[in-house]
């Protein structure tokens, strides 16, 4: 009784406690309120007041089968789950913040809201409303994948444009476009079409509506409609019916100006 007890209260004072047969498994206290693990000769696990300390490469490790395990490679800090199940995080509000702590990154509370930064979408991918009511007509998709802005380079079929304001803003298959400018050929007698749609249409498709003038005169209009080969073509009233003329280059004098804009799909 009495070897037991002298055991249980002996003093170290710092030196290494040897646990295994090789002598390279061990417990040591040899710098003051700390404690050192080393097993197989690596010590890389340590003890201090309120803190448990694994050093680079040097892993936490769950489950029986590894499962998950937390690490710092020396650059990175990674939380890794291999196994069969899935990674599972629970809180009211759970927060991703800064290095420091003193600012949010992410916060979920039922919604999701970044503080800064961007949402980074691969191509491809988007952002799905699949469980959103649907429309009377036959869906076809519910992802919303696209978004882009920017300018285009507007041309003429005949002669050229000097374009300005050309501009344009695609939304999922939603195409808005703009253009304003002057062709420099007014002789000639072939129908005004603009080149250089951002993106194809889809079919060809009445798209908006379009000014045109001589200057110096009034402003006459008509009908923007866009063809599947990237172009924008101009109607103005029909002479019958069911007529109607494309306006051509010779009917808008040579101190023009046209102003465009319309919406097609992709």
């Amino acid at each position: 009784m009495g070897r037991a007890r002298d055991r249980a209260s002996a003093d170290l004072n710092g030196q290494e406690f040897i646990l295994d047969a090789d002598a390279d498994t061990s417990i040591s206290a040899d710098t003051d309120d700390q404690i050192d693990i080393k097993i197989a000769g690596a010590d890389d696990f340590k003890f201090t007041a309120n803190n448990f300390t694994a050093l680079d490469s040097s892993n936490v490790v769950f489950g029986t089968g590894s499962d998950a395990k937390i690490f710092h490679d020396g650059s990175n800090t990674k939380f890794q789950h291999t196994g069969s199940g899935q990674l599972y995080i629970g809180a009211d509000t759970f927060n991703i913040t800064n290095g420091a702590t003193d600012t949010n990154r992410v916060v979920i509370n039922a919604d999701v809201t970044i503080s800064d930064g961007n949402l980074v979408v691969a191509s491809g991918h988007g952002i799905d409303f699949a469980l959103t009511g649907n429309g009377s007509g036959s869906m076809s998709s519910e992802l919303f994948d696209d978004y882009e802005e920017g300018t285009w380079t507007a041309g003429s079929a005949v002669g050229s444009l000097n374009g300005s304001d050309v501009h344009y803003t695609k939304v999922g298959r939603l195409v808005h476009f703009t253009v304003k400018g002057s062709f420099a050929n007014s002789s000639n007698n072939e129908d005004i079409e603009i080149t250089g749609l951002p993106y194809a249409p889809a079919v060809a498709q009445a798209a908006g509506q379009a000014m045109w003038r001589d200057l110096g005169t009034n402003f006459q209009g008509g009908i923007a409609y866009v063809t599947t080969g990237s172009r924008i073509v101009f109607f103005d009233d029909g002479t019958t019916a069911t007529a109607h003329n494309n306006l051509r280059h010779n009917e808008i004098g040579s101190s023009n100006e046209v102003v465009v804009s319309g919406t097609y799909f992709t």
